[in-house]
């Protein structure tokens, strides 16, 4: 993680707490902490102000913020370890067998490293026009925006489902507008040959993404390793 990524992920999380973001001031301090630069090198002018105001107050905010104190030289660990925490993985899955055993074991395994899951099982949801939009629909949809990691287990029949190109178009279109470019997209073919025919939109959207591919249970702690 560089300090754009440590930068914005802490504003976020300040903004979320506070209802405010970290003032000019504040971005200086944190940056420069963040390259282990010293408050004379951060802001000659008056490195004294910055250290006894600006950047008491920003450590007192973060330890608030990040649940833990922070402290100038304990801001890299902090940060490392409140991501991992706030991390969010999307485990999209058919609604069949063997797509939803390893679903759950995937979600298992990733919420004891740490991270939080969740699945969505897209074969038991529609997307037509004439339906009204579904509680879980709206959940996957808010999911997809808050997560990290999209994890996508890829089936035959997962492959012609019109809610897993919606999916990757949602993905695509939020990874193009942030510069974290999240969420990462982790596909997984489940008994799905790399020489399986995909219709166009879907070859787009994996084009040049590496995939892990599944063909039966022995395969499961190699693809959770690969996770």
């Amino acid at each position: 993680m560089d300090f754009k990524e440590a930068l914005e992920f802490v504003d976020y999380l300040t903004y979320a707490k506070t209802g405010k973001h970290l003032n000019d001031l504040e971005r200086e301090v944190f940056i420069g902490s963040w390259q282990g630069r010293t408050y004379e090198e951060i802001y000659p002018h008056n490195p004294e102000y910055i250290e006894k105001y600006v950047g008491y107050k920003l450590w007192q905010k973060l330890s608030s913020v990040l649940g833990e104190k922070v402290t100038k030289k304990k801001i890299q660990g902090a940060i490392e370890r409140a991501l991992k925490q706030q991390q969010r993985v999307l485990i999209s899955h058919h609604n069949q067998e063997p797509d939803v055993s390893l679903a759950i074991q995937l979600y298992e395994a990733i919420a004891s490293a740490g991270y939080k899951p969740f699945r969505a099982n897209i074969g038991a949801i529609s997307i037509n026009d004439s339906e009204p939009i579904t509680k879980e629909l709206v959940d996957i949809n808010t999911e997809l925006a808050q997560c990290d990691y999209f994890l996508l287990l890829l089936s035959p029949q997962a492959a012609i489902s019109e809610m897993v190109i919606e999916e990757l178009q949602r993905a695509k279109e939020l990874r193009d507008s942030r510069y974290s470019h999240k969420p990462v997209l982790l596909p997984i073919r489940v008994n799905c040959p790399s020489h399986t025919f995909f219709n166009h939109d879907l070859r787009s959207y994996l084009h040049g993404i590496r995939q892990c591919e599944w063909k039966s249970p022995t395969d499961t702690p190699r693809v959770i390793q690969a996770v």
